[in-house]
């Protein structure tokens, strides 16, 4: 059992996602943008040097105390599949069009995408 008294933040978000009472309610903030902001780097930065993404998040847990990062940052398996995406220098990834249309297109997929 957790010592409410002395969680870490792993332990609070393990906590609270078992529906257990930690001893406050862990800070997960979607703040993945401001945090690249923070730093002066744009999406386009993060994306294309994954170093950058990582400090920018780090940063997020040892600067403003949040118990957890948001680590999602692109549409990979979507690109495994032959999604065409957009990607803008400060948006975050975007599918152009709809890869499944309707039942017929599921056949269309590659059993085995490369990731």
């Amino acid at each position: 059992m957790y010592d409410k008294g002395r969680m870490t933040s792993r332990e609070r978000v393990y906590a609270a996602m078992a529906l257990l009472e930690p001893a406050r309610v862990p800070l997960l903030p979607n703040n993945r943008l401001f945090a690249m902001h923070d730093l002066g780097y744009t999406m386009e930065d993060c994306y294309k040097d994954g170093e950058k993404f990582v400090e920018s998040q780090v940063r997020m847990v040892t600067d403003f105390a949040n118990d957890a990062v948001w680590a999602n940052v692109d549409l990979t398996v979507e690109r495994a599949l032959g999604q065409e995406v957009s990607m803008g220098r400060d948006d975050p990834p975007a599918p152009l069009a709809p890869l499944i249309g309707g039942p017929g297109d599921l056949a269309k997929l590659p059993r085995n995408p490369p990731l």
